[in-house]
């Protein structure tokens, strides 16, 4: 039965099956959510919470604890056996992909701002990624908008089921978001390459770019994987199983999103840092040029011209100085 209609699809071997397989799946992805947070909240305090913060910081936040509580939120509503009505389903279902939608905006601004601080502030690059950030939500919310559903037996929870029309365009919105990832890594490589094509990363001294282009080809790698199985389900899966991969890959989208974040406050003792030495308030290693970048969401990075690594040592005078990166200016 079809989102015009409010009664519900009656219980069987077969509605009882694909509830087991999608409850599996949103389980799994919670789980994830839940225990990365449970063994990164240290690093959390130590290296977000306890330092000046910008407003990338409150981005992070945002990102991190939005998909916290509403996915907490959805695992009740999914679960809880309160004699739901069909119609109150749909509309509880409406807000889920809605919260979807929500949390995949979150992760890709701060996709956004990497790539922004990567090229020095570009113009350009930032109208790239708003131009496809906005068609890849206008595509979601053309496929949430047209969105045909049933529900299931009330006693079950509230389950949702798709028709093979609307598993079609919510499919769409998934590829779309596939194609803003690439435009993402492709970006990243191509920035990181040009500024790296003259060294090699070691095990003892990592330039700064080479782990953003690592932590960045994990990310699309990761999901990659996710959105392809993703898709996969909303094109060839049974009603009610359509939608089972989606939350668990906006939970593991979060999930590495922060990863990555929370792996460049971490490479340094105070921030992210780097190692040079100090000129007219500017980093510098001894080299002519020298320019201001912003570096990732809370911190603008001055440096020369030259390439940066983690870890080595500069400046004119040799000695080693640790520069927190703050100003966000």
């Amino acid at each position: 039965m079809f989102s015009g209609d409010v009664s519900y699809e009656p219980l069987d071997a077969d509605l009882v099956y694909q509830l087991r397989i999608k409850n599996v799946f949103s389980f799994v992805g919670v789980c994830i959510l839940y225990y990365d947070h449970l063994i990164t909240f240290g690093d959390e305090v130590r290296q977000v919470w306890s330092r000046p913060k910008r407003a990338g910081a409150y981005w992070f936040f945002f990102s991190r604890y939005f998909a916290f509580f509403t996915n907490l939120a959805a695992m009740v509503s999914q679960n809880a056996k309160f004699g739901m009505s069909p119609q109150r389903c749909r509309q509880y279902n409406l807000f889920r992909q809605l919260d979807l939608v929500a949390t995949q905006t979150l992760v890709g601004v701060l996709l956004t701002m990497r790539l922004y601080a990567l090229y020095e502030r570009s113009k350009r690059i930032l109208a790239l990624m708003i131009v496809a950030g906005t068609s890849v939500l206008a595509i979601s919310a053309y496929a949430v908008v047209g969105t045909e559903s049933m529900a299931a037996d009330p006693v079950t929870g509230c389950h949702i089921g798709l028709s093979q029309a609307s598993g079609l365009r919510l499919a769409a919105s998934w590829i779309a978001l596939f194609a803003y990832d690439s435009i993402t890594i492709v970006l990243t490589v191509r920035k990181s390459f040009v500024s790296m094509h003259r060294r090699l990363a070691t095990r003892n001294n990592t330039p700064l770019l080479w782990l953003i282009m690592r932590d960045g080809a994990a990310y699309f790698a990761v999901m990659a994987l996710a959105n392809m199985a993703n898709v996969i389900m909303f094109c060839l899966g049974a009603p009610f199983i359509k939608s089972s991969l989606a939350g668990c890959s906006s939970c593991i989208s979060v999930t590495v999103m922060s990863r990555l974040m929370l792996n460049l406050h971490s490479i340094a003792d105070t921030g992210i840092s780097t190692v040079g030495g100090m000129r007219d308030g500017m980093m510098t290693d001894g080299g002519g040029g020298s320019e201001s970048v912003a570096l990732d969401t809370r911190f603008t990075l001055e440096f020369a011209s030259r390439d940066w690594r983690i870890g080595s040592s500069g400046g004119s005078d040799g000695d080693e100085e640790v520069m927190d990166i703050r100003a966000g200016r």
